[in-house]
């Protein structure tokens, strides 16, 4: 399991006193997340480099994402015969953040 999200450490009762980690990429399992997705760091780091860029910087990904939700049902049906999870892929175009690091997968080699 992976994600990308911030991490509060430090024991303490008092909120004002814990630290803040922003930016952390977890990764539970490391063999596992790995060999079961063998990009998932690749996934995980575009998160961190999307919310450090954002969309003020990089609209083009927004706008990426809404090209291609325009014309998801003709891609799909197109692409029927390579398509084998429709949940996930579903999923993974759901918003402009996983669009993203899932091209990000499919480009880096």
């Amino acid at each position: 399991m992976a994600w990308f999200g911030d991490m509060q450490y430090g024991v303490t009762t008092c909120w004002k006193e814990a630290h803040w980690q922003d930016f952390t990429v977890f990764i539970v399992n490391m063999e596992g997340a790995v060999l079961g997705h063998n990009m998932v760091l690749i996934h995980e780091l575009t998160h961190a480099f999307h919310e450090v860029i954002g969309d003020k910087k990089l609209p083009e990904i927004r706008q990426m994402h809404e090209n291609m939700m325009a014309r998801k049902e003709e891609i799909f049906t197109k692409n029927a015969k390579l398509i084998y999870n429709r949940i996930q892929l579903d999923y993974n175009i759901s918003n402009h953040f996983e669009f993203f690091a899932y091209c990000m997968e499919a480009y880096h080699p």
